[in-house]
Parts: structure tokens; sequence; C-alpha cells
């Protein structure tokens, strides 16, 4: 045979050829199969861890915000305001729940007949609607517990695809309404992002597969992704890894799903197949070319698979230490999961979990109170009486500090075993949202790897949620019982309110009998003394002279000043009284303005002042208010900002558009008012020491009788003024007042 294979030059080559290709190719397949094998398997294992810590995160979050919506739903104060149908105390408990929770976008409360009486934000197009079809609605109704609903088109504002969590609520044993809450659209982002990268995603659907988060950016029309029905089956076998196509990139992915009893939501994890196999491609790429070369270059094939080799095992190190620090990050959540009793026992026990998972021998935990770092639990180490400027400095920069590799007798701690001198000393701020929570400060003998700081930093973000969610009900239970103080001793006033009440209702009829009575006495004389004067003026009687013209217009005007006297007191009377009603009709804001402006014209031009008018678009509109009463607002502030502003000066009114509200100012350029002054505008019968109190006449009501009328339109009055630079009064009014409004 060996003197066969040596009679033939190209038989030698090609034994020589077939001695090396062969053994390098089985080398080539085995280093091949491991390689992927091992890669494979970690993936398949981070698919699978992934999804758990994705269970738990998912879990930790909602049961969160369900004991933070309870808080509300069983709020004696609010169960109360629902019977009663009293909407401001109910819009009051949402906007509370909303400002208290960034994590929630809207918040509201249904009827037991699934209508919806209040919102926040309020929205007045889907007051009033009826609710009793949906799903969170039935769900909380029904099971008499915490529901979370499918995935729906929100009709009120903001319009997009969520979910809601519902909560009944129970006067004692009977339903009289539901409670919900929708989150925001990044509901789970801070939560899971973190979980997901460039090549590794995770998909959260409900039951018709509509996708409540996923870690891609995707818009509003993929919504619901038909194809998940496709590899999602009741007879999955849990734990499995599947080879599959994504639904929504169409790459070949390594995918695994778990599905969840309640809510019925799947959690799905796919890994990208090309990204994950590239380096078993350039491994099979290198493979050909070895074996290519391989009869050439025997030593370069051993020196490149020496390299190779080294890197699989770095490869897979690095893998193992990742499953390892996902492994300890999910022990951590799950302590998080459980319930404490206060702050105190909590930071212990997360203390002794962080020195269990991470190598930190010694740990400080310091709270935030009031701006200053309070030392509130420790592990190993002694607790300090304030924070060291480690912690300070991460705390004010809002960043993490590491002192690394610590010169030996530079630092030593005093522990429950001795004395420790520490190699690395590592201060992580405590933030969540934009609250500044405290400072988690942790040594190390050792020296901290780029692992545990990571692992440190993610403990960090949920250690922060822990104390968030713990201080957040710890005010809650405060408000509940200044609440119930609060209560009692508005119940022991309440007796003495009540006659004290009496006393005042019967001081105020008697006060606006008698005025209604003296005005109406007083009004028919003078009509009369106004009417004979205005006919003697008019020369119906004869000619008069000019000193007779004089005098009967003194007797004229004095008696129609008298008269404007008395029906201000009237009207301020019936305002005081409960008496006055408003006439509500539909008022062009424009045309109101220029009626107004025509009435004081007159008395501009005599002294030079100059009227100016400033209407927004937005302001250009019709309204919902008393016309008549509106016209006399109006007319106060102008002939008072005409009366005491200077010859040549200028009155200006402008209105604006703020929320639901429309304000009308008028700004004068007149003498000011000091602010010794303030307190006395808008009582009645008070004018403000000045030369042109000497000058013009003046009741002193005009401005007492306006914040009565603007009162009476639901609205607020108010005022800026420098002395001797003029001043501006301002007031608002709703756009849509309606007769229920005026008798709240």
């Amino acid at each position: 045979m060996i003197n066969w294979l040596i009679e033939k030059k190209w038989r030698i080559f090609l034994s020589g050829l077939l001695l090396t290709i062969i053994p390098a190719t089985a080398i080539g397949i085995y280093f091949y199969l491991v390689p992927y094998k091992i890669l494979k398997n970690h993936i398949e294992n981070d698919i699978i861890q992934s999804i758990q810590i994705t269970e738990s995160r998912i879990d930790a979050r909602l049961n969160s915000d369900i004991k933070y919506i309870k808080a509300f739903a069983i709020r004696r104060s609010l169960i109360n305001a629902l019977k009663k149908g009293d909407f401001r105390d109910l819009q009051r408990h949402l906007d509370d729940l909303i400002a208290n929770n960034p994590q929630l976008e809207t918040a509201g409360i249904a009827t037991k007949d699934g209508i919806l009486i209040s919102r926040a934000p309020h929205d007045p197009n889907i007051i009033g609607k009826d609710f009793s079809f949906r799903d969170w609605f039935k769900g909380a109704k029904e099971t008499l517990q915490p529901h979370i609903s499918e995935l729906y088109l929100r009709k009120g504002m903001p319009i997009r695809y969520t979910f809601t969590i519902s909560m009944p609520i129970l006067d004692g044993n009977n339903f009289i309404g539901v409670i919900f809450a929708s989150p925001e659209r990044d509901y789970f982002k801070a939560y899971l992002d973190i979980l997901a990268s460039e090549d590794k995603h995770i998909y959260i659907v409900d039951k018709n597969n509509h996708i409540i988060y996923s870690s891609l950016k995707l818009s509003d029309n993929l919504v619901k992704i038909p194809e998940f029905e496709t590899f999602i089956k009741d007879d999955f076998i849990e734990n499995k890894v599947l080879s599959a196509t994504d639904p929504i990139l169409k790459n070949d992915v390594f995918l695994s799903y778990k599905r969840l009893p309640n809510p019925a939501w799947t959690i799905i994890v796919t890994h990208d197949k090309t990204t994950v196999m590239a380096p078993i491609s350039s491994l099979l790429k290198i493979l050909i070319g070895i074996l290519l070369f391989s009869s050439f270059a025997t030593g370069i094939i051993s020196i490149k698979f020496a390299r190779l080799i080294y890197q699989l095992n770095d490869l897979n190190k690095k893998l193992i230490e990742k499953e390892d620090i996902d492994k300890r990050y999910a022990e951590f959540l799950t302590i998080l999961n459980q319930s404490f009793a206060d702050l105190h026992n909590f930071s212990n026990t997360i203390l002794n979990k962080l020195a269990k998972i991470t190598c930190a021998e010694g740990s400080i935990l310091y709270i935030n109170e009031w701006g200053r770092l309070n030392p509130t639990a420790t592990y190993l180490v002694t607790l300090p009486s304030e924070a060291d400027e480690i912690s300070k400095k991460a705390f004010l920069d809002k960043d993490i500090v590491a002192i690394k590799n610590i010169p030996k007798d530079t630092v030593k701690l005093d522990t429950a075993f001795g004395t420790i001198i520490p190699k690395d000393i590592v201060a992580l701020p405590l933030i969540y949202g934009d609250e500044n929570l405290g400072v988690l400060e942790t040594i190390c003998i050792h020296g901290f790897d780029e692992n545990n700081i990571e692992l440190l930093k993610n403990c960090a973000i949920q250690l922060s949620i822990g104390i968030s969610n713990i201080k957040r009900m710890n005010e809650i239970i405060i408000l509940k019982e200044n609440l119930q103080e609060s209560i009692d001793k508005l119940q022991s006033r309440k007796i003495e309110l009540e006659s004290l009440n009496n006393q005042i209702i019967e001081a105020s009829r008697a006060k606006s009998e008698f005025l209604s009575n003296m005005s109406h006495e007083l009004r028919t004389p003078l009509n009369s003394i106004n009417g004979y004067t205005e006919v003697l003026l008019d020369e119906h009687y004869g000619k008069i002279n000019e000193k007779q013209r004089e005098y009967l217009t003194i007797i004229y005007n004095s008696g129609k000043h008298l008269l404007s006297l008395i029906n201000e007191i009237l009207d301020l009377s019936k305002v005081e009284a409960g008496m006055m009603t408003l006439e509500l009709s539909e008022v062009y804001i424009k045309e109101v303005i220029n009626s107004s402006v025509m009435m004081i014209k007159e008395k501009a031009m005599k002294n030079n002042i100059s009227l100016k008018m400033e209407i927004s678009p937005e302001t250009d509109i019709i309204i919902k208010a008393d016309e008549r009463k509106l016209k006399q607002m109006l007319y106060n502030l102008l002939s008072n900002a005409v009366k005491f502003t200077e010859d040549g000066g200028s009155v200006t009114i402008k209105t604006e558009k703020k929320d639901n509200f429309i304000q009308f100012s008028v700004t004068d350029t007149g003498i000011g008012i000091k602010k010794e002054d303030f307190e006395r505008l808008f009582k009645p019968f008070s004018q403000l020491e000045s030369p042109y109190t000497k000058q013009y006449e003046g009741t002193g009501l005009g401005l007492a009788l306006t914040k009565k009328l603007v009162e009476l339109h639901q609205g607020e009055i108010g005022f800026t003024s420098e002395f001797g630079k003029g001043s501006t009064f301002f007031f608002t009014i709703p756009v849509n007042l309606t007769k229920e409004d005026t008798k709240k």
C-alpha cells in the first residue's frame, strides 16, 4: 500500500493532503458544534431568565399600584362624596391620586350603573357617558376584586390604546361604584427596557394579541399583531425555547413565552439568531479557510485554534458570570415584592440581602429627610451620626461616587467583628423620578469588579422604588389620621356654628329688609325730584336764567348720584341676602365690551383720557353669563379707572382665555393705590384717601358690588397696583356657566 502511494507524486500529495484535511475537518466540526451548543444554551437560559425577571417586575409594578388605588377606594370621604354626588370632592380625590403617582396618566370614578361622573384630568366630553360595557367596569363589579382590563381604545383625552386598573368601591358590603386608573404610555419602560438590548426584545400581549408593552418603538397601527397566534399555543411547555420568526421585525429568532394567570397577559422574549450565531458563522468561515491552507500552514492553524479556544473559553466565562449576576438580581427583586411594616424593617432586610448577592462587606443606608441625609440602617458597620463626604457628594451630584484602591491604613471601619480596611467605597444615589430619596454606601475589602458595580446600580434603582412606595403609604396613613382628627373637630364645632348661623341669618334678613324698605321709601321721592328738575331744565314751563339753570343742574346731578347710591345699596343687600339671581343668556364678549366702553367714553373724552381695547382671538366668542350684570361689572371698573386717571392718561380693557375661564382686566395710568390701603378695597362704603376722592363723587360701593357679582358668576376678582404709576383690576368668569353652577 505504501509502495502504491509513493509511485506517483500526485498520490503522495493527495495522501498528505488527506491526512491533514481529515483531522482538521473533524476538529473543525467539533469546535463548531461545541460553541454552538454553548451559545444556544446560554441564549435559552438568558431568555428564560428574562421572562422570570419580567414577570417579577410586572407583578411588583401592578401590585404596588393596586394597593395605591385601593387606598383611595376605601377612603370614607370618597365613599361619602360618591353617595352624595359631590362631584367637586370626587374630582379632588382623583387629582390627588394622579398627582401622587407619576406612573398613572388618567383616573376616573363610575357609578354602580357604569356612568362616568368624574375624571382626572377633567374631560367634559366623556363625563356622563355609560361605560358599563367596558371590561374594567364589569370585572370589578362582578368579582368585587381589583381587576386589570384588556387593552382598549380610550375615549377620553389623550386618545390612545391603554389598559385600566379598576377597583370596586364598597359601602360596607354594598357595591356603589368603581374607581379606575390608566397608566401612562411608558408604564413599564423604566422597569423592562433595562432587560432588553439591540438583539433581545420583550413583548407583553393580552389574550387578543394587543401589544401592552414592547422594547421596540412601535407606531399605534401595530397595537395588534395577529402573527403572535402562530406560536402561542395552549399546550406550550413552560421554559421551552423555540426557533421562530419575529412577528414584527420578521427576522429569525430564538423565542419563548409565558402566560400569566392574572392579568391574562403573555410575556414573549426573542433573541436575534443572526447576531447570536455571528461568532459561529465567523468560525465556520475561518475553518473553511484553514482547510484550504492546512496542507501549507499547519503551524499557523495551531496558533489560530489556540487563540480561538481562548476566545471561546473567555466568552463562555463571561456568559456564566452574566447568568450568575442575573440570578442574584432576580433574588433581590423577590425580596422587594414582600410586604414590610416600616422603612426601618425594609432597610435592614435589603442591606442583609445586598451583602449576600454582592461582595459588599459593609453598607449604610441614608434617607433624605428635608434635604439632610439621615443614617437609617447599616450592615456590619457602626451607624454614624451623620453622612460622610462621599455620600454627600453622591447625593448632591445625583451620580455614583466610587473610590477605588484605597491605600492601606487610610480608612479603617469598626464592625461587629472588629476593624476592617476597605479597598473600595461606592456610594450610589437613590433616585425615583425627580425625587432624590437618599444614598446607599457600600464597602469591599477585596474591591468591586464591574459586574458587582453594575449589579449595585440595578439594585439601587429598585431600592429607590421600594423606598418611594413605603414613604407614599406612610404619608397616606398620616393623612388619613389627620383627616379623621379634623372630622372630629369639625363635628364638635358644628353645633356651635349652627347656632351662630341662625343668628347671622336672622340679622342678615333684618338688615336686608331694612335696606330694601328704606331704599324704596327714598327712591320714590328722588324719582319725583329728578323728574320735575329735568322738566324745569327742559323749560317746559317757561324760560329760566343761567343762575336758575346752574342750581337746577346741581339738584338734578345730586339726585341722580343719590339714586345711584340707593340702587347700589339695594343690589348689594340683595346679593348678600341671596335674593339676587343670574339671568343667563348667550353673551358676545366683544359686543359687551364695546357697549361698556361707550357708556364711559364721553367722561373719558372730557378728561382727554384715551380708551383702548385688546380682545385676544380666543376670547372673541359667545359665553353664558348675565349680560346686564357683566356690563355693570365692566362699567364699575372702567368708571373707577377713568375717575382716578389724570388728564392725558390712558385706560386699557383686555381679555384673555385661561383654561375654561375668560379674564377681563382694566389697566389705568392713574395714581395707583398705597399698600396700606390694599385691605380696604372691596369693602362696602370704603373710599381711599386721596385728592381724587375729594375731587370726584363716589359711593364706595362699586368695587364691593363688583366683587359680589363676580362671585355670583363663580369667578374670582383681584388687582395689582403701584402707587403713583397706576393699577390693574381683573376678574374671571367661566366660559360655560350653568344654572346648577350658580346654586353652589
